[in-house]
């Protein structure tokens, strides 16, 4: 191993069901395979039979890094972690979740290229590795906690310079798209049931080693500055999201937020970020802070600092302080992550990594309605084209720029508390208004798109309600409202109800047209009877009272808006998700 660099040299294997341990060369198996994913790969082709499940003892998981982990490279604390897949159906394949923050140099520093997992244990365990000692440890009393939890508790017992691996209940039950993470904020998808299926809580890692350089080291120092000065922001955003005095362009998307007069205000003593001049290659930090990208400014008053994985200068991670949160949940006051909890803000319903936690809940949905409830295609799902949405409807209210009340609070919650509502949709129509500056101007243009009768917006449902209860409305559609338009109504004084009764009065369509449909021309007596002797210009409402319009905001800036039809007469449901922390 003399005259190699970056590899610490062994491959640790560990048989949870004999719990016997042993080590590999790293080089002399597996020099030939590229990084911590190929060996992984490689692990799974040698030890691994065909036909063999996710779930079955002699399954692997193979916690692995590459040569570049723990050395001065920027941006090289990833640690695949490759396994037989719990996802993929109907036949389980091999794939790789990936993981950042310490896991991966520490791994490195207690000696190991890799952890090779096998067998399950008789009882829940985790795993300690300090260097060399390798011991397997009764986990009992963790089996049933969060990650949180089980992370702190370990901590104690590897002391501050180690790092912790951990699964949830998720994971423990057996959950498919369960995580493991470290650091209590770095995860990697669809492992954690695996862990769990081998009866495996932790990992808790310390290494006091380091990690042999065989090229020159100037060379090495240089090179590593060439890298630096190529980095930008988070997702490598080259352009700052405002004007700065060095910048030729600016893109108000950009992830790269520092500027003067942005201030990391709840820091023990205010940082500014500045303006981030490209060529500071001490300041590539301050340019990142995705609590303020994702969540609004208002981010910026909470922010302690930034943090992230070993030797990264991104900081992608955002450090914020909310005090209330420890005496409201019993947590501490200050956490931090990447993607900032739900988003609300721009492109809210889109793809992409700013909604990462959006998609991964509507993922989690959809998976729950295919494997409980049979909507797989051609069996319970019989719809004809298929849309996207059904697995990227998911958003968080933007309370923060709307003018009114939360929507939870319309529903008789306290303001304080986390709710969780469901409302059924069939569609997203896109209302695209970049001219209008009034409430008339923008009521104007969604009334006429909201209206047509072949857009789910009633046709079957609202002119021949006859079953309802004073307190049902029917069917309930969704008009989502960016800020620039919410708060255009509130200077105006309109309100959400005065926006639904707008709607209710001019969004409506004339009976000679409802009754030209072939569903009516089928059906003449479905027509509610007061509109059956009605003119034929008579506009019939496409709902049946005014607040069956769900009105919510949520977005960007710019006046583009969008209106979900109903699907069906099913009214949204809100349930109080604090007793469920």
């Amino acid at each position: 191993m003399a005259k190699y660099g970056g590899w610490a040299g062994k491959v640790l294997h560990v048989d949870l069901s004999t719990g016997r341990t042993w080590t590999d060369d790293t080089v002399e198996k597996y020099k030939e395979y590229l990084g911590g994913t190929g060996i992984g790969y490689k692990v799974i082709w040698d030890e691994v039979p065909a036909g063999t499940k996710p779930y079955d003892p002699v399954n692997r998981i193979i916690f692995a890094v590459g040569p570049l982990a723990g050395t001065g490279a920027p941006c090289n604390g990833r640690t695949a972690i490759t396994t037989l897949w719990p996802t993929c159906w109907p036949q389980p394949l091999v794939a790789t979740g990936h993981m950042g923050g310490q896991f991966a140099a520490k791994l490195k520093y207690a000696g190991y290229d890799a952890v090779v997992i096998e067998g399950r244990a008789d009882r829940p365990v985790w795993l300690s590795i300090v260097d060399q000692q390798v011991e397997i440890q009764d986990a009992r009393r963790l089996w049933g906690q969060g990650i949180r939890r089980t992370t702190e508790a370990i901590a104690q017992i590897m002391g501050t310079d180690g790092v912790v691996a951990a699964i949830g209940q998720a994971g423990e039950n057996l959950v498919p798209m369960s995580v493991v993470m470290n650091s209590v904020s770095h995860s990697a998808g669809g492992i954690g049931s695996v862990m769990g299926s081998k009866n495996l809580k932790a990992i808790g890692v310390r290494g006091t080693g380091s990690v042999r350089i065989a090229g020159n080291k100037d060379e090495w120092e240089k090179l590593i500055k060439y890298h630096l000065s190529l980095l930008g922001a988070n997702n490598q955003h080259v352009v700052p999201s405002s004007p700065q005095p060095w910048a030729e362009f600016y893109e108000p998307r950009s992830r790269w937020v520092g500027s003067k007069g942005r201030t990391w205000g709840a820091a023990l003593r205010p940082i500014e970020t500045g303006t981030c001049e490209p060529h500071n290659l001490n300041r590539i930090a301050y340019r990142t802070n995705n609590a303020a990208f994702f969540n609004g400014d208002i981010a910026w008053q909470y922010t302690v600092r930034g943090n992230g994985c070993t030797s990264c200068p991104i900081r992608c991670h955002t450090m914020i302080k909310v005090p209330s949160v420890s005496a409201k949940y019993g947590i501490p006051e200050v956490g931090q992550n990447t993607c900032a909890g739900l988003n609300f803000g721009r492109a809210c319903l889109g793809p992409g990594s700013q909604n990462r936690a959006n998609l991964a809940i509507g993922r989690a949905i959809r998976l729950i309605l295919m494997n409980i409830g049979g909507a797989y295609a051609g069996i319970a799902d019989m719809d004809t084209i298929g849309a996207a949405h059904k697995i990227s409807m998911v958003v968080a209210e933007n309370e923060q720029e709307s003018p009114w009340s939360p929507y939870h609070v319309d529903k008789g919650f306290k303001r304080e508390e986390s709710t969780v509502t469901v409302l059924s949709v069939v569609g997203q129509t896109e209302i695209a208004d970049l001219a209008s500056n009034t409430p008339e101007g923008f009521l104007y243009t969604i009334t006429h798109t909201i209206t047509g009768i072949g857009n789910g917006s009633g046709m079957f449902y609202s002119p021949y309600d006859l079953n309802l209860t004073p307190t049902e409305y029917g069917h309930e559609p969704v008009l989502l409202l960016p800020p620039s338009a919410a708060q255009t109504f509130g200077k105006k004084g309109w309100t959400k109800d005065t926006i639904r009764e707008y709607l209710y009065q001019h969004a409506r369509v004339p009976k000679g047209v409802w009754a030209g449909h072939s569903w009516f021309k089928n059906h003449p007596n479905m027509l509610a009877p007061k509109w059956r002797e009605a003119p034929s210009d008579t506009g019939i409402p496409i709902v049946f009272h005014p607040k069956a319009f769900q009105v919510i905001v949520v977005g960007g800036p710019a006046n583009k808006m969008s209106y979900c039809a109903p699907g069906g007469r099913n009214a949204a449901v809100t349930r109080s998700a604090d007793k469920w922390r």
